[in-house]
């Protein structure tokens, strides 16, 4: 039978925002749902999906999410998701589990590895193994070593979630949608709640797997310039012997309630007791998403957005909470509100925020305010910039807020339409927006108010409860349900430790050398200097006539001290007012007619050694209007006024406040960039930048209150910096108006100073000592880092692919329970690097990590040789949009890389052997006792290490 008899087309449409065909079927034997959408994007992306609401807060579909992905039916080795990551050259590869919903997407460049990234990940959704061992290490155990232990509880999600209950902004979104949906399954934690993740069985995680999982409930999404009959063929064939079945799955609204929820709940605050939380969220029955945006911008888009600016400048607390309309559910909602509050002030934050909106709907929205956001929000989404992710993934999300509703799942990547309505709505009425507003918060009787508020020592409390609580339910088992519990805890140990055999192994779909073949791809590159120490670079690439400009100033002549004020500069340009404009004007400016701009700053050592330090503007345009870009820039650059002591003042508690958060989300991020300022001069200007340095800097001058000195040295700084002298400029953009932006960035340039500047000799690095720092948290996040020199540099990101998805893998994740472990080496200072993610543990992840050495000069096959050598190459050949390209152009060009450089690089890869894993063990083995160590974890924890304390 032709594959099109199978499935019935249900629609097809053209998508002209993305020129993309789409086209929905349903397979006639299972009901099953498909979208391809068809263009010329060589990223293809493939998604399976289902609809997974939750009964309890038990984790189930998380758990799921990470347990299909651990063997199945015809490939039954015991991880085929880590086979993939080690041999594959996946551009994106992971799972997502939502509130109601559960994906599993995939993507790649290459066709072949394409389909056999969907031939494992479709095995494994619908044929898993689902063993009980599978279910103990991802979910959760009981654990004892010895009889004589204390019990305690692993498994991978249990320890990821424990790390997401440390941070109260996560307690806090969770705790208002539980209020928002009182009777519906959002009232639930889909992710799981490490007090209830050790109530799920066994036998309730294969019936979720068995009721949910069925074609019935799939929703099947490919995306790309592969328009092949292949993708149905593959669907029909893994949906062989299935029926349609009916599947309760459907998402239920929550219906309006007209008493107003109060909610009060506790956090622990750890040694930074600055207060506690006022959140506030009212629930829409309906909405439209392209609205609901515009009004997000309008209300907190920047620092002069009505409602942001009242709160901020209230000084009631410090920063906003998550704020803002969310829109991944059914039903959307908006919350705002204030953290670091102090308790006293609760009710006044609460009024504020009613008065604010009542204002806010009383006057409305300036028209030049509706525009800029209009025209803001309309650039991005035809720009589709998605980053790192791909653009096909993006737009699969995006479809899924409607289509597994059973809504039109085009609804929201077709936006011109909806532009055209709402435009011509604001013409018939200026107030439009504001009356929306109106209706779906100010007069919407169903919200909720939270007190979050800080309880000192509720962690150690909780943790000495479940002690107690382990304790007793030990003391209650019977002796042989104690040697059983110890039997699995050796059972389990022995599964993680053990290979997969040759047979199991050999069945993983896999690549062979030739399909690695390839070249990098050659940018064409016009250099136009101007002087002896500026240049523009430009290329030429299709950018859609959207022109990209990175501006980089040279920071090479500041001092050390100096470094630590750039992130108070960066905010400064984004908020303050100027001589000649106030900063609501130039923001209406810039959203109206361009992009806008951002700003970061790149320390990076060159090829030969040499500091690269600069200040970069990042920004762009559509062609024609690059020039506004440049003019209201400069006059940012130039012209901003720094005398603004409450703003500054609300900027250190913002920062602070941000730092406070990532050593509770992200702790592992702090601790390496600490580690690496003692190691090389260009990590430690990043970490007085955005490091463990910067966030010290806050704090005293947060402490100290001596203002009018930073507003006299951002002053000075900005003279010192926005200068010609050494500046760089990237250009990338189409033919059509690569010589004209020239001409006009020459221009701007010749507008500025020029001084000549020496560089700054920074001074000698204090290499420390082990550290750990203390937060209120349920997990750990234990880092290390050496340096190291490499017989055989190109040989790395080989060695690093094989260490990452094996040995760190089985060693901190796998057995040791950790959420993510990763090693890295960083060519250009030559430091590597170790750190885990939300562990359970610090001393044994220290002394895995001391075994690496050792580890990497055992005897090596080929077949593991060859898939790290095929990971690194995916790496390497990472896929970018456009400008991107342009961008990692111009950086190789600073860094004196050359396109040879990278052909040799990519060419070692290739050629790396198992003795180039030897040397490195070798060298690592050398290296490690003259390692650094630093851990964020609790007092427990630090007490474990014997490490150096210090208090966030």
């Amino acid at each position: 039978m032709p594959i099109l008899d199978k499935f019935t087309l249900e629609r097809e449409e053209y998508i002209a925002e993305y020129q993309t065909q789409a086209k929905f079927y349903r397979h006639n034997a299972t009901g099953a749902k498909v979208a391809l959408l068809e263009n010329d994007d060589e990223n293809k992306v493939f998604g399976v999906s289902f609809r997974t609401p939750v009964a309890d807060s038990t984790g189930v579909p998380h758990i799921l999410e990470h347990s299909v992905l651990a063997g199945s039916k015809k490939y039954p080795t015991k991880e085929p998701f880590v086979d993939l990551l080690k041999g594959s050259l996946y551009t994106f590869l992971n799972a997502f589990t939502y509130p109601d919903r559960t994906c599993y997407p995939v993507a790649s460049q290459n066709s072949k590895d394409f389909y056999n990234l969907i031939d494992v990940y479709l095995d494994a959704v619908f044929r898993p193994l689902l063993d009980e061992k599978t279910f103990a290490q991802e979910g959760w155990h009981y654990e004892l070593k010895n009889l004589e232990d204390p019990l305690t509880i692993k498994g991978v999600v249990y320890n990821e979630m424990k790390g997401v209950y440390s941070d109260p902004e996560n307690l806090l979104v969770d705790t208002l949608m539980a209020g928002l949906f009182p009777n519906t399954s959002y009232r639930h934690d889909s992710g799981g709640n490490p007090d209830a993740i050790p109530t799920l069985t066994y036998e309730q995680f294969k019936d979720f797997h068995a009721r949910y999982y069925h074609p019935s409930n799939a929703y099947f999404y490919f995306y790309g310039n592969d328009h092949s009959p292949k993708r149905l063929e593959k669907i029909d064939e893994v949906l062989q012997g299935f029926t349609k079945q009916p599947v309760n799955s459907r998402v239920s609204k929550q219906a309006p309630l007209k008493d107003i929820a109060f909610i009060q709940k506790q956090f622990d605050p750890g040694e930074n007791n600055q207060g506690g939380y006022l959140a506030k969220a009212w629930l829409l029955q309906e909405s439209n998403p392209l609205e609901l945006s515009i009004l997000t911008d309008l209300l907190l888009g920047n620092s002069e957005a009505p409602l942001y600016k009242a709160l901020i400048e209230s000084e009631l607390g410090d920063d906003l909470t998550p704020s803002g309309f969310e829109t991944f559910g059914i039903q959307p909602f908006f919350m705002v509100g204030l953290k670091h509050v102090l308790p006293s002030n609760y009710s006044k934050v609460s009024r504020l925020i009613q008065t604010t909106l009542e204002e806010i709907v009383s006057t409305g929205f300036a028209p030049e305010k509706i525009e800029a956001s209009l025209n803001s929000t309309e650039f991005a989404l035809r720009e589709l910039n998605t980053g790192s992710q791909p653009r096909g993934l993006v737009l699969m999300t995006e479809m899924l807020k409607n289509w597994v509703y059973d809504r039109d799942p085009l609804q929201e990547i077709r936006f011109e339409e909806d532009f055209k309505i709402l435009k011509e709505h604001l013409r018939q009425n200026p107030r439009y927006l504001s009356n929306v507003l109106k209706t779906a918060v100010l007069e919407n009787p169903h919200h909720v108010t939270l007190e979050l508020s800080p309880q000192p020592g509720l962690n150690e409390h909780n943790h000495k409860t479940l002690e107690k609580n382990l304790a007793k339910q030990k003391a209650a088992f019977s002796n042989e349900e104690i040697e059983r519990i110890q039997e699995e805890t050796a059972a389990l140990i022995t599964h993680q430790g053990k290979p997969d055999t040759p047979e199991a192994k050999a069945k993983i779909p896999k690549l062979e050398k030739a399909d690695l073949e390839g070249r990098v791809e050659k940018i064409e590159t016009r250099i136009n200097q101007l002087s002896s120490k500026q240049k523009i670079f430009t290329y030429i690439l299709p950018t859609n006539d959207i022109s990209y400009v990175d501006l980089g100033f040279d920071l090479r002549h500041l001092t050390s001290e100096e470094y630590a004020y750039l992130p108070l500069l960066q905010r400064a340009l984004k908020e303050f007012d100027t001589a000649t404009s106030i900063n609501a004007e130039l923001t209406t400016v810039l959203d109206t007619h361009t992009g806008n701009f951002h700003t970061n700053i790149l320390n990076t050592l060159d090829t030969t050694g040499e500091l690269k330090s600069y200040f970069f503007v990042h920004g762009k345009a559509l062609g024609p209007k690059l020039s506004i870009w440049l003019k209201t820039v400069r006059e940012i650059l130039t012209e901003t006024i720094y005398d603004r002591p409450k703003k500054i003042t609300q900027f250190l508690k913002d920062e602070t406040a941000s730092f406070e958060a990532g050593f509770l989300n992200g702790g592992q991020s702090l601790a390496l960039s600490h580690l690496r300022a003692s190691l090389d001069v260009s990590e430690y200007l990043d970490d007085q930048v955005s490091g463990v340095g910067q966030f010290k800097q806050l704090k005293v001058w947060k402490t100290n209150g001596k203002i009018e000195e930073i507003i006299a040295k951002l002053t000075q700084l900005s003279q010192k910096i926005f200068q010609t002298e050494g500046a760089v400029v990237n250009l990338t953009t189409t033919e059509n108006y690569a010589a004209e932006q020239t001409k006009q960035l020459q221009d701007f340039l010749a507008d500025f100073t020029q001084t000549k500047n020496l560089p700054t000799k920074h001074g000698t690095l204090n290499p420390g000592s082990d550290t750990a720092f203390v937060v209120p948290t349920k997990v750990n996040y234990n880092c290390l880092a050496a340096p190291l020199s490499l017989p055989n540099i190109e040989s790395a990101a080989v060695v690093l692919k094989y260490l990452n998805l094996d040995y760190l893998w089985n060693k901190i994740r796998v057995i040791g329970g950790a959420y993510g472990t990763r090693a890295g080496y960083a060519r250009l200072s030559k430091i590597f690097t170790i750190m885990s993610y939300r562990d359970p543990r610090t001393v044994e992840t220290y002394t895995d990590y001391e075994r690496l050495s050792e580890y990497l000069q055992k005897p090596l096959d080929e077949e593991a040789l060859l898939q790290a050598i095929t990971g690194a190459i995916g790496s390497f050949d990472a896929y970018r949009l456009p400008h991107q390209k342009g961008y990692f152009a111009f950086y190789n060009q600073l860094i004196g890389r050359t396109h040879a450089d990278l052909e040799k690089t990519r060419a070692g890869i290739l050629e790396t052997s198992a003795k180039d894993f030897q040397e490195f063990g070798r060298a690592l083995q050398e290296a490690l006792p003259a390692a650094r160590r630093a851990s964020v974890t609790n007092e427990q924890g630090a007490t474990a290490l014997g490490f150096k304390t210090e208090a966030i």
